[in-house]
């Protein structure tokens, strides 16, 4: 078909999901060389607006080929591919790479699940057969049915029960239903948990969900551990502090990459309540954490609203943070801190254009970096030195000093100790666009052709990473700098 379709659009077609406009029906006359009598058969039929190819196809279909393009990726079968695909495009992330890292768990999964039914192993006969019947029908796209089987098998195969735990919860995954594997978790907690520990029990993997989650920036992980911490949110006594600042930590986590600000916004008020009962409490350490997280989901719906008041609240949520903890009693708490202070700060005195808020950012940045050493947290270390640059670079715009600018560059420059193209490329690339910005920056305050040479340089090869990941937002950014370069 010329203009082709993506395959998302056609599976569609074929499944009877999708009626087909006039464009279409005439690009596949086109490419089946069929009669033009076909037109009148559908153009006779009503037409629905979404009859053409949607941003969800498009999105689909992005999704198929960074998973065709990936050598690391599971093998699947197209349908499988085709389902997974259209389930994940259709949410809404901040950052693309995140549907995609949901789509590559999912078939992760499908794929364990099959070699549990293939390989050698001590599990029976009789549950590889299930195994491989669960496999045939996920292969198929029958999802519902794959779990259906297992469940079936689950009631006449107790002494396979943990085999089949396992391979329900990638069933679970494959299906998209978080909820449906908080509660097969939970289940088994209260079977295993001594009397009265299925709460701790309970926050204890929560715990686990959420970090590996936020570690892999895996969706479907955090939706996990925010079932999980629901379950536990029943609790009305002493524990209801606990239970809320856990709900609140996972709404966090998902709001940090939902582009919608439902869970922010969900986490800002319950990390509220939770702050309050800590006080009434008099536990000052939760009360502190609490504080933290309260401030970095402010400081997120202030940057993204574009609302300077949250962003003097994170700022004083900080700041109240800082006497509990210290860098003798917490050293690691009080550098977080520090840098997220700093984050705020940068945010408020960009958009204010006032250099003392910047002064105070970048002492809040050096101050972590006190404790966020290269030896003790590289990483760490590394993302402070970043917002540092950030902060000198608005610092040098503002103050009028090739100092700042200076400064900057050398922070710069350190990042890439660590984040390096072939071990962090997306942070690499990130620190290249700022290397362009600053060339810019410097640009408009001295002008000078080779400032926007230099600029041009480390902007190509951010947008080289950018385009090979297909981070649309990212290269939106890159297009936005690049008019900036060529206007000047």
């Amino acid at each position: 078909m010329d203009p082709a379709s993506g395959k998302s659009f056609l599976s569609n077609i074929e499944k009877g999901k999708r009626e087909i406009g006039a464009l279409t029906v005439g690009k596949l006359i086109k490419a089946l060389d069929l009669s033009e009598s076909w037109i009148d058969k559908f153009l006779e039929a009503e037409v629905t607006p979404d009859a053409e190819e949607t941003k969800l196809d498009l999105a689909a279909d992005r999704l198929m080929r960074l998973a065709e393009q990936d050598p690391t990726a599971p093998p699947a079968t197209e349908p499988l591919l085709l389902l997974l695909a259209e389930e994940w495009a259709q949410k809404s992330f901040t950052d693309p790479q995140t549907a995609y890292t949901a789509l590559r768990g999912a078939l992760q999964a499908g794929a364990d699940l099959k070699a549990q039914g293939s390989l050698p192993s001590n599990a029976s006969d009789q549950l590889q057969a299930i195994l491989r019947r669960v496999s045939e029908l996920n292969d198929a796209g029958q999802l519902e049915d794959a779990d259906a089987a297992l469940a079936a098998a689950s009631e006449r195969n107790s002494a396979e029960a943990e085999a089949l735990f396992s391979a329900h919860l990638k069933q679970d995954r494959l299906r998209n239903r978080p909820d449906a594997a908080a509660q097969r978790l939970i289940a088994r907690l209260r079977g295993a948990a001594p009397p009265g520990g299925v709460f701790n029990a309970t926050r204890g993997l929560l715990h686990e969900w959420r970090e590996e989650g936020e570690r892999l920036g895996d969706p479907f992980r955090l939706h996990v551990a925010r079932a999980l911490a629901l379950a536990n949110h029943h609790d009305k006594g002493p524990r209801r502090a606990l239970s809320l600042a856990d709900l609140a930590g996972c709404q966090l986590a998902l709001g940090q990459r939902d582009a919608d600000p439902k869970y922010l916004r969900a986490a800002e008020k319950n990390f509220a309540i939770a702050r309050d009962l800590c006080a009434k409490q008099k536990d000052w350490q939760n009360w502190a954490a609490v504080q933290n997280s309260l401030g970095i989901a402010l400081r997120n719906l202030g940057q993204r609203e574009g609302d300077t008041a949250r962003l003097d609240q994170a700022i004083a949520a900080f700041q109240a943070a800082l006497p509990i903890y210290t860098p003798k009693a917490a050293p690691m708490d009080w550098a977080m801190t520090q840098n997220n202070l700093g984050t705020a700060l940068n945010e408020l005195g960009k958009r204010e254009c006032d250099t003392a808020r910047l002064h105070q950012a970048v002492a809040a940045y050096q101050a972590a970096l006190t404790i966020h050493t290269p030896e003790a947290a590289p990483m760490k270390w590394a993302k402070t030195q970043n917002n540092l640059g950030i902060a000198l670079r608005w610092l040098g715009t503002l103050g009028g000093g090739v100092e700042h600018f200076d400064a900057a560059q050398a922070v710069y420059d350190a990042c890439l100790t660590i984040h390096t193209r072939d071990a962090n490329s997306f942070d690499w690339a990130k620190t290249q666009w700022n290397l362009a910005d600053l060339a810019l920056a410097r640009h408009a305050l001295v002008p000078d052709p080779a400032h926007l040479d230099t600029a041009r340089r480390h902007l190509a090869l951010a947008r080289q990473v950018f385009a090979e990941d297909e981070d649309t937002h990212q290269l939106a950014e890159c297009d936005r700098l690049l008019a900036k370069i060529d206007a000047a």
